[in-house]
């Protein structure tokens, strides 16, 4: 498996099916901005030939949103009307487009990044895993069994969310709960009374 370096060594505790866990480039010391330009051309492609992008676009025109350049590479979609399923995320990416949810004073990607500066970079770790998992027939089936999983142990749909805590939680502004004890064998047949 193959790990993109996030900050001068760290690596991804989350590694993608196919080799690419999906983090944002971030140059480091030595690292020439034509490298993470091609991984971005690369996710790109990807998504564009899975038709995740096309999704992102078709789900941001229904809702009658504009799509603009973001930075990473993304199209941002701003002011998307509704919550998202399950969670309160402020923004939901499909493919390589971004749908953001309506935020009091934010007008342009500008705005935006100026009040939740990190928010676009955790979305654009999403959107290299969609990459990395193929597209909808690939990531949405293993991303709804992460949520399930971090729903049953956590209480929430993403602090045990691989996915998420791979696009980093506080920069999609999650906040991190520890596992839920689970009952014992134990403590489940003290709750019928009737039952040796």
């Amino acid at each position: 498996m193959r790990a993109v370096v996030l900050n001068r060594g760290q690596r991804s505790a989350w590694q993608g099916r196919r080799g690419n866990d999906g983090a944002v480039p971030r140059p480091h010391a030595g690292q020439p901005d034509a490298v993470a330009d091609a991984t971005v051309l690369r996710r790109r492609r990807a998504n564009a030939r899975s038709g995740a992008t096309s999704l992102g676009a078709w789900a941001a025109r229904r809702r009658g949103l504009a799509l603009r350049p973001g930075p990473h590479g993304l199209l941002v979609a701003l002011h998307h009307p509704r919550a998202f399923p399950l969670t309160r995320a402020a923004a939901m990416c499909l493919g390589d487009v971004v749908l953001v949810r309506r935020v009091e004073g934010v007008e342009d990607v500008a705005d935006l990044l100026a009040r939740r500066p990190t928010l676009l970079d955790h979305e654009a770790r999403h959107a290299g895993q969609w990459a990395a998992w193929r597209g909808p027939l690939g990531f949405l089936p293993a991303y709804a069994a992460a949520s399930l999983w971090s729903l049953l142990r956590h209480g929430d749909v993403h602090s045990g969310n691989g996915f998420e805590v791979a696009a980093g939680l506080a920069d999609g502004g999650y906040q991190w709960r520890p596992p839920r004890r689970l009952l014992s064998r134990r403590g489940r047949r003290s709750q019928s009374p009737g039952r040796p």
